[in-house]
């Protein structure tokens, strides 16, 4: 996987309003972290207070899935709202 392919998911991931963004180990009130690379390896920080978490393949890669799947799962449940005309959101 490449850098841009790690920086691709975890920014969709980040986007997604349907998970929990990945927050600041320092305060989970901060910004959410965005990816930046150092030293050809991505790794997630935090633009509050610049604290760096280390971020490995096989965890982007499961950030890749859930992302996708709760995106589907959106898309299944706004399908299913309007086939049933439901007005009211859960």
């Amino acid at each position: 996987m490449t850098n841009d392919e790690k920086i691709a998911i975890i920014t969709s991931f980040q986007d997604n309003p349907l998970v929990h963004s990945l927050t600041c180990s320092v305060n989970s009130l901060h910004e959410n972290l965005v990816p930046k690379v150092y030293i050809d390896e991505v790794m997630l920080v935090c633009p509050t207070c610049k604290t760096v978490q280390l971020i490995d393949d096989e965890f982007i890669r499961l950030l890749g899935e859930l992302d996708t799947r709760q995106r589907e799962f959106g898309r299944s449940r706004e399908a299913l709202m309007k086939q049933h005309r439901c007005v009211k959101e859960f």
